[in-house]
């Protein structure tokens, strides 16, 4: 799950594309009993995050969430992702 977030996340294109496609594609459908206690409160941290922002039309919350952020905060929350302990 992790690993393939951290694959989508080193790929091409901007940084906040590609961390709606990470957590999208790979960790949206988790919750937070799915994942290891030691890294439990970061994964909750970026799931709250990522669903901040009431989405517009057809776009999901987190595509909402991550339009509203700069590419510096898409980086922090992308970072969190490829930690060495959440692998």
């Amino acid at each position: 799950m992790f690993y393939s977030a951290v694959v989508t996340l080193a790929g091409n294109g901007e940084v906040k594309q590609r961390l709606v496609d990470a957590y999208s594609e790979n960790l949206a459908h988790l919750s937070p009993e799915d994942i290891p206690e030691n890294i439990r409160p970061q994964f909750t941290s970026l799931r709250d995050a990522l669903y901040e922002v009431e989405p517009m039309s057809r776009e999901d919350p987190i595509q909402a969430t991550v339009r509203k952020m700069s590419s510096h905060q898409a980086g922090v929350h992308a970072a969190t992702i490829d930690r060495r302990d959440v692998r």
